[in-house]
């Protein structure tokens, strides 16, 4: 029985959330997503590799692309968070909360 459902769009969609999750310390969404992944259909992997073994690699924004304060104080907040030391996390992203949409969630995240 087909539901009509587009495994690489929904697999796609999952490994983003995963990256994002990771990336915005959001442990509870990446564990959800993790779990998501792990029980999806093993076609549904197959095809997303092929899917994306065809796909033209896309520049992604890295710590290389952007100024090297902002990047040693998001990397310094992020590692903050990760250690549940929010106060000190966002008196340092406070910073740089304007210079990105990434940064602004941080910020607030650690508040």
């Amino acid at each position: 029985m087909s539901l009509g459902v587009d495994g690489v769009a929904v697999l796609a969609d999952l490994h983003w959330l995963l990256k994002e999750s990771e990336m915005r310390c959001l442990v509870d969404a990446e564990q959800w997503v993790s779990e998501m992944l792990f029980y999806a259909n093993e076609d549904w992997h197959n095809f997303y590799a092929n899917h994306k073994s065809a796909q033209p690699k896309t520049a992604e924004m890295d710590y290389n692309t952007i100024e090297p304060h902002v990047a040693k104080v998001a990397a310094f907040g992020r590692a903050l968070i990760k250690k549940r030391e929010f106060y000190r996390a966002a008196y340092f992203l406070k910073q740089i909360k304007d210079e990105s949409s990434y940064d602004r969630f941080m910020y607030y995240w650690a508040r």
